[in-house]
């Protein structure tokens, strides 16, 4: 929900940060250093818009995965075509005499020769249909056989507790019927496993609605306190 206020958001800024590293992957050889900074700020607001647009767009994605490599990873291999420092491609390849370098070298010898530039875009063209080409009927048969999305009640509690067993990104922890909920379907489906104390979801599911009770036992003392 806006506000108007200003906040800082640690899981945004290390995802930033992510990107920025993602970004100047394709180009960390050719880079100059001030060129890789440059990169790798711009690659935060890419990271920003990227996961902004995917909550518009209603695309699932918890972690921001989307955000941080497929937007960090195309800003990167453009970049490489735009700063690419004309000394360190001589030094890496013996065979380029008196490289053009990245477009803005270019253009800073009044040339404007966007040959780099066009071949990294070109590049990445053959890397987006190479990827979709495999995955796709990959992904398309997932969702004929309806396994590409985990069940509705999992998701909701998270699968950092259903799968991974440990609590991760929702801060506020999941609604203590979902968990019950949850925990009677595992019950249920796998019956001839052993539950109780032994079992780790089990035992998660129990760590997670103990400090769901520890905190609203310490708000209600708050409360208190507020109200004398």
């Amino acid at each position: 929900m806006k506000s108007g206020h200003f906040s800082y958001d640690l899981t945004h800024a290390l995802n930033g940060a992510l990107t920025g590293l993602v970004s100047i992957t394709a180009g960390c050889s050719v880079f100059e250093p001030w060129a890789a900074a440059v990169v790798g700020m711009v690659a935060g607001v890419i990271y920003l818009l990227v996961s902004h647009l995917l909550i518009k767009l209603r695309i699932d994605d918890a972690v921001d995965a989307i955000p941080v490599h497929l937007g960090g990873g195309l800003w990167g291999v453009v970049a490489t075509g735009l700063f690419a420092s004309p000394s360190h491609l001589s030094n890496l390849y013996d065979n380029i005499n008196d490289p053009v370098g990245g477009w803005f070298y270019a253009w800073s010898k009044g040339s404007g020769d966007a040959t780099m530039l066009g071949v990294q875009l070109l590049g990445l063209l053959f890397i987006i249909g190479w990827t979709t080409a495999i995955m796709l009927p990959f992904f398309l048969v997932l969702s004929k056989a309806n396994l590409l999305r985990v069940d509705a009640l999992e998701e909701d509690v998270g699968l950092d507790i259903s799968h991974h067993y440990a609590r991760a990104y929702n801060l506020e922890g999941p609604d203590k019927a979902q968990l019950l909920a949850l925990m009677k379907r595992r019950r249920e489906r796998d019956k001839d496993r052993q539950f109780g104390r032994n079992n780790r979801f089990e035992a998660v599911v129990r760590d997670v609605m103990a400090q769901e009770d520890n905190k609203v036992r310490f708000d209600n003392k708050l409360v208190v306190m507020e109200d004398n």
